[in-house]
């Protein structure tokens, strides 16, 4: 435990030192913000050692981001990124983004989503399920009497641009491929559809889409389930590697939650087992572990496999956490003053500030604070 003291005490001076330019989630002041939340609910001594102007100048620097409309409607750099880290703060004393209503923006955000769907930009970091995560986050189903008509304009779009199979992006329009990943991907299309479905009839479509996916998987003798993207006129490998990105840990996790939503047992098994089968690969190399951050790195595994134990109580997966815990503190470089874990980008290695691929991720992991919702920020539940 000291040594995990030790390596989020770094994280937070290099934090606290870090002097930021952007305002986004992924890579920017909310990150800070909200790793500097969760850092005190961890140890409330840190709340002494946060300089008032650091907390002063995140805020201001939202602020004026907001007014001089200098943001995009992204997720992971704009506008929904800053009103789910709104969301996700709302009830902190020090922390809390309380000059934006996030009300305000729901209309706004739902009409935004559907001209993304229109695009074929479903993308969960820049397109349309990003859009909506301020909306989804606490998965707060609406009630008959409240349901918003855009938002059952916004069901009745996702459907119609569905192909014979799936949903295809605007990027992969002209190879006739189909992917399968959980950040650029239309498995989080059916998370999404599973928090906003409107009825039995919603519900039934979700479900045979999932499991006409869940047909495209081997689950036998390879390596993994599932590949990252297919070409349904190709043969094609399922192989794919460990991480939250891509791969089979994400798309377990994902098919649980969308189980979990629409309470369907036998999917929310599915996307336990899934998740389990992974826990063999243990070779850093074959699974495409580079560094150590959330998106496809060490810890972002562990915590998959920890959220999978909290759920199974499988002892697979509570083994598969600790050995992936153990590899991210391997990560750690003591030695680099201005940020202790490398991010690979690349064939070089950057310094990451940021919750999906940089040290706030890594150091939220390492407190072990899994009593909040901080991971649903990240589709990871």
């Amino acid at each position: 435990m000291q040594v995990i003291d030790k390596i989020i005490n770094h994280i937070f001076q290099n934090i606290i030192e870090n002097k930021h330019k952007t305002t986004g989630l992924v890579n920017g002041v909310c990150s800070e913000l909200i790793f500097l939340e969760q850092i005190v609910r961890f140890n409330k001594d840190y709340l002494k050692k946060i300089p008032t102007k650091k907390i002063t100048d995140y805020i201001d620097k939202i602020y004026s981001d907001f007014e001089d409309n200098n943001l995009d409607f992204t997720y992971a750099e704009g506008i929904p990124g800053i009103l789910c880290s709104q969301k996700f703060l709302s009830n902190s004393k020090y922390f809390s983004l309380d000059f934006i209503e996030i009300n305000d923006f729901n209309e706004t955000l739902i009409d935004i989503a559907i001209d993304y769907f229109e695009e074929d930009n479903y993308d969960f970091l820049y397109g349309a399920i990003g859009v909506m995560m301020p909306i989804i986050f606490d998965k707060v189903k609406y009630g008959i009497s409240d349901y918003p008509n855009n938002l059952s304009n916004l069901i009745q779009t996702i459907f119609s641009k569905r192909e014979k199979l799936f949903w295809r992006s605007k990027d992969d329009k002209h190879e006739n491929i189909y992917d399968f990943g959980v950040a650029h991907g239309f498995i989080s299309i059916l998370y999404l559809l599973s928090v906003i479905c409107k009825n039995r009839s919603d519900i039934e479509i979700i479900k045979k889409t999932v499991f006409d996916f869940l047909s495209f998987g081997n689950f036998s003798n390879s390596l993994s389930i599932f590949p990252d993207k297919i070409d349904i006129e190709k043969p094609y490998s399922c192989n794919s590697r460990l991480g939250w990105c891509y791969g089979d840990l994400g798309i377990g996790n994902i098919i649980y939650q969308i189980g979990n939503n629409i309470f369907d047992e036998k999917l929310k098994q599915i996307g336990i087992q899934i998740t389990l089968k992974s826990s063999n690969r243990i070779n850093l190399k074959e699974g495409s572990v580079l560094d150590a951050s959330i998106c496809h790195g060490t810890s972002g595994i562990a915590l998959m496999y920890q959220k999978n134990y909290q759920i199974s109580k499988n002892k697979k997966a509570y083994e598969a956490y600790h050995y992936w815990k153990n590899k991210t503190l391997e990560f750690y470089d003591e030695s680099n003053k201005d940020c202790c874990f490398g991010y690979v980008r690349g064939t070089g290695t950057i310094n990451n500030f940021g919750l999906l691929q940089g040290i706030a991720g890594i150091g939220i992991f390492l407190m072990n604070n899994n009593k909040n919702s901080w991971s649903n920020i990240l589709l990871i539940g």
